[in-house]
């Protein structure tokens, strides 16, 4: 199977999944395309499981995904909005990545990176974001 088929198989198990039960995307779903800075065919392939309102998005794994020697914060904010724009608030959630993250930033670096993209949002999309999500999302008492 070459990696054609398995983007195809892969999207057809996620959204068979999508309409059966509630499915975090991790790594935003990303392979790579920070590191070349395309945003095709990722978003194209995202947007169709944004479709689906029992989808949400994690935003964890861009780190590992860049440039480890020679990234900026910039360079993962057009996916960061890609996938504000795709989930909106109330579907997207902070993952840490830890103790993953640790092999290209601190922990600290990579909670900078997120938070410097939400602080432009409002405080309650902010909440959601960076906690309230999860814990729905995940049936937690908070």
């Amino acid at each position: 199977m070459d990696d054609t088929q398995m983007d195809a198989t892969g999207i057809i198990l996620w959204t068979w999944l999508a309409y059966t039960h509630s499915i975090p995307i991790c790594y935003m779903a990303e392979k790579g395309f920070i590191k070349e800075g395309k945003m095709q065919p990722w978003k194209k392939d995202l947007q169709q499981l944004a479709k689906r309102e029992n989808v949400y998005c994690k935003l964890s794994g861009m780190v590992l995904r860049a440039s480890w020697d020679n990234w900026r914060q910039q360079d993962f904010s057009p996916y960061m909005e890609a996938v504000l724009e795709m989930f909106g608030p109330e579907r997207l959630m902070f993952g840490s990545d830890w103790p993953v993250c640790t092999a290209v930033v601190s922990y600290g670096q990579f909670l900078g990176i997120v938070s410097g993209f939400v602080n432009t949002l409002s405080p309650t999309e902010q909440a959601k974001i960076m906690g309230l999500n999860a814990a729905k999302f995940y049936d937690l008492e908070i």
